[in-house]
Protein backbone atom coordinates (compact mmCIF):
# COMPACT_ATOMS: atom_id res chain seq x y z
CA UNK A 1 0.00 0.00 0.00
CA UNK A 2 2.82 2.43 0.84
CA UNK A 3 4.55 1.61 -2.48
CA UNK A 4 1.43 2.60 -4.42
CA UNK A 5 1.26 5.94 -2.59
CA UNK A 6 4.90 6.69 -3.41
CA UNK A 7 4.40 5.81 -7.08
CA UNK A 8 1.20 7.87 -7.16
CA UNK A 9 3.10 10.82 -5.70
CA UNK A 10 5.88 10.48 -8.27
CA UNK A 11 3.34 10.33 -11.12
CA UNK A 12 1.59 13.44 -9.76
CA UNK A 13 4.92 15.23 -9.46
CA UNK A 14 5.89 14.35 -13.03
CA UNK A 15 2.47 15.43 -14.30
CA UNK A 16 3.13 18.90 -12.87
CA UNK A 17 6.49 19.25 -14.60
CA UNK A 18 6.11 21.46 -17.66
CA UNK A 19 8.24 20.86 -20.74
CA UNK A 20 10.08 24.15 -20.20
CA UNK A 21 11.22 23.06 -16.74
CA UNK A 22 13.10 20.10 -18.21
CA UNK A 23 15.75 22.46 -19.53
CA UNK A 24 18.57 23.30 -17.14
CA UNK A 25 17.61 26.63 -15.57
CA UNK A 26 20.43 26.59 -13.03
CA UNK A 27 17.87 26.48 -10.19
CA UNK A 28 17.49 23.01 -8.76
CA UNK A 29 15.08 21.18 -6.49
CA UNK A 30 17.05 18.13 -5.36
CA UNK A 31 14.03 16.52 -3.69
CA UNK A 32 12.11 16.70 -6.97
CA UNK A 33 15.15 15.43 -8.87
CA UNK A 34 15.47 12.49 -6.47
CA UNK A 35 11.83 11.56 -7.09
CA UNK A 36 12.32 11.84 -10.85
CA UNK A 37 15.58 9.83 -10.68
CA UNK A 38 13.80 7.08 -8.71
CA UNK A 39 11.09 7.02 -11.36
CA UNK A 40 13.63 7.02 -14.23
CA UNK A 41 15.48 4.17 -12.52
CA UNK A 42 12.35 2.05 -12.07
CA UNK A 43 10.69 2.57 -15.46
CA UNK A 44 13.40 4.06 -17.64
CA UNK A 45 16.28 1.67 -16.94
CA UNK A 46 18.42 4.62 -15.79
CA UNK A 47 21.41 3.50 -13.69
CA UNK A 48 24.48 5.09 -12.15
CA UNK A 49 25.91 1.80 -10.84
CA UNK A 50 25.21 -1.94 -10.87
CA UNK A 51 24.45 -4.34 -13.73
CA UNK A 52 22.71 -1.66 -15.83
CA UNK A 53 25.73 0.65 -15.66
CA UNK A 54 28.66 0.49 -18.07
CA UNK A 55 31.70 2.19 -16.48
CA UNK A 56 33.05 2.76 -20.01
CA UNK A 57 29.75 4.41 -20.97
CA UNK A 58 29.30 2.45 -24.21
CA UNK A 59 26.39 0.03 -23.54
CA UNK A 60 27.14 -2.17 -26.54
CA UNK A 61 25.97 -5.73 -27.15
CA UNK A 62 29.60 -6.83 -27.08
CA UNK A 63 29.71 -6.24 -23.31
CA UNK A 64 26.20 -7.56 -22.53
CA UNK A 65 25.71 -10.77 -20.57
CA UNK A 66 23.03 -11.91 -23.08
CA UNK A 67 25.37 -11.97 -26.10
CA UNK A 68 25.63 -15.29 -27.91
CA UNK A 69 28.69 -15.35 -30.11
CA UNK A 70 29.46 -12.46 -32.45
CA UNK A 71 26.10 -11.85 -34.16
CA UNK A 72 23.35 -13.16 -31.89
CA UNK A 73 21.61 -12.54 -28.59
CA UNK A 74 20.10 -15.01 -26.13
CA UNK A 75 16.93 -12.93 -25.71
CA UNK A 76 16.56 -10.67 -28.80
CA UNK A 77 15.86 -12.02 -32.29
CA UNK A 78 17.66 -11.17 -35.49
CA UNK A 79 21.21 -10.27 -36.32
CA UNK A 80 22.80 -8.21 -33.56
CA UNK A 81 25.85 -5.97 -33.91
CA UNK A 82 28.26 -6.32 -31.02
CA UNK A 83 30.09 -3.11 -32.00
CA UNK A 84 27.25 -0.64 -32.72
CA UNK A 85 24.08 -2.20 -31.24
CA UNK A 86 22.27 -2.19 -27.90
CA UNK A 87 18.79 -2.51 -26.39
CA UNK A 88 16.89 -1.85 -23.18
CA UNK A 89 17.63 -5.41 -21.99
CA UNK A 90 21.39 -4.67 -21.83
CA UNK A 91 23.18 -5.93 -18.71
CA UNK A 92 26.95 -5.83 -18.29
CA UNK A 93 28.83 -9.08 -17.85
CA UNK A 94 30.20 -12.30 -19.22
CA UNK A 95 27.76 -14.38 -21.32
CA UNK A 96 25.28 -16.29 -19.16
CA UNK A 97 23.89 -18.62 -21.85
CA UNK A 98 20.26 -17.83 -21.06
CA UNK A 99 17.78 -19.84 -23.10
CA UNK A 100 14.27 -18.45 -23.43
CA UNK A 101 11.18 -20.03 -24.99
CA UNK A 102 10.65 -17.08 -27.33
CA UNK A 103 13.04 -14.20 -27.99
CA UNK A 104 11.91 -10.60 -27.97
CA UNK A 105 11.72 -8.86 -31.32
CA UNK A 106 14.07 -5.97 -31.95
CA UNK A 107 11.08 -3.64 -31.62
CA UNK A 108 10.02 -5.12 -28.26
CA UNK A 109 13.55 -4.85 -26.87
CA UNK A 110 14.07 -1.38 -28.40
CA UNK A 111 17.20 -2.72 -30.13
CA UNK A 112 18.99 0.06 -32.00
CA UNK A 113 22.29 0.72 -33.69
CA UNK A 114 24.47 3.83 -33.75
CA UNK A 115 26.90 3.47 -36.65
CA UNK A 116 28.67 6.80 -36.16
CA UNK A 117 28.72 7.14 -32.35
CA UNK A 118 29.49 3.40 -31.95
CA UNK A 119 28.17 3.65 -28.39
CA UNK A 120 25.18 4.73 -26.33
CA UNK A 121 24.83 6.63 -23.05
CA UNK A 122 24.00 10.06 -21.67
CA UNK A 123 27.25 11.59 -22.90
CA UNK A 124 26.21 10.82 -26.52
CA UNK A 125 22.47 11.35 -26.21
CA UNK A 126 20.68 14.38 -27.62
CA UNK A 127 19.06 14.90 -24.19
CA UNK A 128 22.34 14.85 -22.24
CA UNK A 129 24.64 17.79 -21.71
CA UNK A 130 26.71 19.72 -19.21
CA UNK A 131 24.73 21.07 -16.25
CA UNK A 132 24.97 24.73 -15.35
CA UNK A 133 26.08 23.55 -11.89
CA UNK A 134 26.78 20.16 -10.30
CA UNK A 135 24.32 18.77 -7.77
CA UNK A 136 25.16 17.97 -4.14
CA UNK A 137 26.61 14.54 -5.02
CA UNK A 138 28.68 15.86 -7.91
CA UNK A 139 26.65 14.90 -10.98
CA UNK A 140 28.03 17.27 -13.64
CA UNK A 141 25.53 16.60 -16.43
CA UNK A 142 21.88 17.41 -17.11
CA UNK A 143 19.19 15.37 -18.90
CA UNK A 144 16.59 17.50 -20.66
CA UNK A 145 14.33 14.46 -21.17
CA UNK A 146 13.96 13.64 -17.47
CA UNK A 147 14.80 17.10 -16.09
CA UNK A 148 17.50 15.96 -13.64
CA UNK A 149 21.22 15.81 -13.01
CA UNK A 150 22.88 12.72 -14.45
CA UNK A 151 26.17 10.88 -14.50
CA UNK A 152 27.78 11.34 -17.96
CA UNK A 153 28.42 7.60 -18.45
CA UNK A 154 24.89 6.58 -17.39
CA UNK A 155 22.18 5.60 -19.87
CA UNK A 156 18.42 5.08 -20.02
CA UNK A 157 15.88 3.71 -22.46
CA UNK A 158 15.37 7.16 -24.06
CA UNK A 159 18.89 7.17 -25.53
CA UNK A 160 18.73 9.06 -28.80
CA UNK A 161 20.97 10.61 -31.41
CA UNK A 162 21.01 11.60 -35.08
CA UNK A 163 22.62 8.32 -36.17
CA UNK A 164 20.22 6.07 -34.19
CA UNK A 165 18.57 3.35 -36.28
CA UNK A 166 15.80 1.51 -34.44
CA UNK A 167 15.18 -2.20 -35.03
CA UNK A 168 17.26 -2.46 -38.25
CA UNK A 169 16.51 -6.16 -38.59
CA UNK A 170 12.70 -5.84 -38.47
Amino acid sequence: MVQLNIEKGIKELLAKVEISTLEDTGKYDELKERAIRDYATSIGFYAEHGPLFDPEGKYLCGSCCFRDGQTACDIVSGTISMTIGSCMMWRIGEPVGLKVKQKLTQIESMYSERSKAKAFGCSRCEYGGKAKAVDSVGRPSWCSYWGMHIVPFACCFREDGKDLVEAPGE
